[in-house]
């Protein structure tokens, strides 16, 4: 693959094409034409091209430029790679590798480092489903542990109600607000995806694949400062939230946990708000910045935690045609996404004053999340649509600045502020003029200008004009307004009158840190794992969701996956088989199956085309075709999805290797696919493990699983049998129930080469 770098376009900020839409057709044909030229050969020398990466170059503008980063790959025709950057003597290209990011799931195994298991109850619990929480479970999950994750908000259909509601004029719900529920606090603002962490192992990417994956556009994985908006993210988390279902996870909504079980420097558990207990030596503490109830039952735990700087501010508004006008040149730009700006200054007292969340085309929301407490937050849909433009100007406020020397001392800082805000705009947001707010800090004359001349707040909930300089303590003041005017010196009109300011911005982050380990579990506990933002390890979505995805690893470098072991172990036994021994056992799970009554009675069989040392359904193939009966096969038609048909086949031949190597029918507009055909049907299903209950454990995809569900009615009304078929070694004594998910499926008989077992 070869990767060009700098790969500049005119952008006038007038052709449409240039803003893209999925698949960024026009786009990549013209970059595939730039490339071309570029290495000096002919475009259609080029079977493929990646966009790695876009931004923008605005520095002159009379002359924007969309600068990409892409990797493309030549056809079977073309030289070689290494020989046509050769010819081209372009500097700015280079032969390159993908890298993929890789659970370390199947690590080696180091006895003298690796920690066992302690034998407890092993579903890990995750406490909250914000990014950390959620891409967590989702990782582990994809590895075979069968998280349980618990969230004290409600999930994300209900939660959007309630949100809406308050927003006009309904009352505020502990469980149901921009705060907490299925999502996080990231819900609700501008869904950015971009972060300064370091990142060598390609969590970033794999975040973002992720996002991509259940339903964020393509321009994520590869915008400079890429955005998903609040109304494509609560899609998108919603099917990641099926998808953890899907492979074994279980939420429990508006589901607060109040106690953690701890015993000898152990966790053992967690107590909830409605009554429910749940034992598991894994707890991950993903409970986000504003679970302050949380952080003072962590507090009376003992749980080692420390207060750490964050930062306190107001919203600010602008018109996005005045931000749009300074950056590019152009007040209502076509091909070009509504400017965002990054701004810091220094104030007279040392401190750093600078924009945090900027909102391109978004709202002010009210970000409250308790009773008689008001905060605020930014907050833009995916068009990125509105009328004003929207950051918080921040300024840093560390231990010193809280007023205390408790460990909450932070989280106190931040209520008493928020109470102020709630005071001067009587429940509503507050808002006020720059001109007001600064001659009010500075001691200047009052500006009586009418307001309705003026630009007005887009805020998501009720607001009012009040004196927004009472919120914050004078120095703060002092600095926001030194800010702006050295801002204003930046982008043209930034500290205009018309500037509106509202608040208060008091969530940023979390005001403390929970301690951890090199292990990433909190100190002095084994097996809780503090993580994201409110453990003090993130700030953002994307952070959030990366530190997630560390701790899911450490998890599975240090506790064994009962689930995953359990299929190694019958994988690695069932590879013992030697020819004989297993066409002889092939032979008597044959005999048994077609003696049966469920065979005999079948119309139509969908069987699994076996590999490997699976047990063998060749011979059930022929046999069935040679009785005369409907005989469907399955082929894979969305690895992603995880999706499968069975289609008809009239001969063995009808088959050939497909993905992962199995024999599969092939799928065209003459296929027959099963549909729920007349007469009775037989579903003969592979797998791993086997219980005497029906349980099965396959081998972790959950094609099988999600097919039969289409037909659970014809289950039920005896129509169709799925059956498992497997050697007797498979059929173990312990009972499987607590490794099944919600979308596993009983089967209603079990064949082995030594006995029928009907359920």
């Amino acid at each position: 693959m070869i990767r060009l770098n700098s790969v500049k376009i005119r952008n006038n900020g007038f052709e449409a094409y240039l803003k893209g839409s999925e698949p960024y057709d026009a786009i990549k044909n013209n970059l595939k034409n730039k490339a071309a030229k570029l290495l000096k050969i002919n475009p259609s020398n080029i079977s493929e091209i990646i966009i790695r990466k876009h931004s923008i170059d605005a520095r002159k503008k009379a002359e924007i430029y969309d600068v990409y980063v892409v990797d493309l790959r030549l056809s079977s025709k073309a030289p070689s790679e290494d020989e046509v950057i050769k010819k081209s003597r372009c500097k700015t290209a280079a032969v390159v590798s993908s890298k993929k990011y890789k659970f370390p799931v199947n690590r080696k195994e180091d006895e003298e480092s690796k920690r066992e298991y302690s034998g407890g109850v092993t579903r890990p619990i995750i406490i909250g489903s914000g990014p950390a929480g959620l891409f967590c479970a989702y990782e582990l999950a994809n590895a075979g542990y069968c998280p349980i994750v618990l969230e004290r908000g409600m999930d994300i259909d209900k939660r959007h109600e309630a949100v809406e509601n308050f927003w006009n004029g309904g009352k505020l719900l502990p469980k149901g607000n921009v705060q907490f529920g299925e999502g996080g606090a990231g819900t609700f603002s501008d869904g950015k995806l971009n972060t300064m962490v370091k990142d060598k192992k390609g969590l970033a990417l794999e975040c973002l694949s992720v996002f991509h994956e259940f339903g964020a556009k393509e321009d994520i994985l590869f915008e400079s400062k890429p955005h998903i908006g609040t109304d494509v993210l609560r899609k998108v988390i919603k099917n990641i939230r099926n998808e953890i279902i899907a492979l074994g996870g279980t939420f429990y909504f508006e589901t607060q946990v109040t106690k953690l079980v701890i015993s000898d420097g152990k966790i053992k558990g967690v107590k909830c708000d409605n009554g429910k207990e749940f034992r598991s030596d894994i707890v991950v503490l993903a409970i986000g910045h504003s679970a302050r109830d949380t952080f003072e039952e962590l507090k009376e735990t003992g749980i080692n935690m420390e207060p750490k700087a964050f930062a306190v501010g107001l919203r600010v508004e602008h018109p996005q045609t005045l931000i749009n006008k300074s950056q590019y040149g152009i007040e209502k730009p076509e091909s070009l996404p509504p400017a965002p700006y990054k701004v810091t200054a220094r104030s007279s007292d040392g401190r750093g004053v600078y924009s945090f969340c900027m909102c391109p085309g978004g709202y002010v929301v009210n970000a409250s999340s308790e009773e008689n407490r008001l905060c605020v937050n930014g907050m833009s849909y995916s068009g990125r649509d509105g009328d004003n433009a929207n950051s918080a100007i921040v300024v840093t406020v560390e231990p010193k600045d809280f007023g205390g020397s408790d460990v909450l001392s932070g989280m106190e800082f931040q209520r008493r502020l928020e109470e102020k805000a709630f005071c001067i705009g009587e429940g509503k947001v507050p808002a006020e003029y720059f001109d007001d707010f600064k001659n009010a800090v500075l001691d200047n004359d009052v500006n009586n200008r009418h307001e309705s001349e003026r630009n007005q707040p887009r805020i998501k909930g009720l607001w009012k004009f009040a004196p927004v300089h009472e919120i914050l303590p004078h120095n703060i003041n002092l600095s926001i307004t030194e800010g702006m005017e050295q801002f204003g010196r930046m982008i043209k009109g930034f500290d205009s009158d018309d500037a509106i300011l509202s608040g208060v911005e008091s969530r940023t982050s979390s005001p403390v840190r929970i301690n951890r380990d090199d292990n990433l579990e909190a100190l002095g506990i084994k097996g809780l794992y503090p993580c994201g933002e409110g453990a003090g390890y993130a700030g953002g979505i994307t952070s959030a969701a990366m530190d997630g995805i560390r701790v899911a690893e450490q998890i599975a470098i240090h506790y064994r996956c009962p689930k995953a072991e359990l299929r190694k172990q019958m994988s690695d036994k069932r590879n013992l088989l030697s020819e004989k021994e297993k066409a002889v056992l092939d032979s008597n799970i044959f005999e048994k199956l077609i003696d049966s009554k469920e065979y005999t009675d079948a119309n139509n069989i969908l069987v699994y085309c076996s590999m490997g040392n699976e047990a063998d359904t060749h011979n059930i193939i022929c046999n069935a075709l040679s009785d005369n009966k409907n005989v469907f096969c399955p082929v894979i038609t969305d690895t992603k999805g995880r999706a499968m048909e069975f289609v008809r086949i009239e001969a063995l031949s009808d088959l050939i290797p497909g993905k992962f190597g199995i024999n599969e029918p092939q799928i065209n507009n003459d296929s027959v696919l099963y549909k729920g055909h007349e007469g009775k049907t037989l579903i003969i299903l592979p797998g791993l493990l086997f219980d005497r209950k029906g349980n099965r454990i396959g081998y972790g995809g959950g094609f099988y699983d999600r097919y039969i569900m289409r037909f659970k009615n014809e289950i039920s009304d005896d129509t169709m049998k799925p059956i498992a078929i497997g050697y007797n070694f498979q059929l173990v004594s312990d009972d499987l129930t607590e490794y099944m998910g919600s979308f596993d499926f009983k089967t209603s008989m079990i064949i082995t080469d030594k006995e029928k077992i009907s359920i």
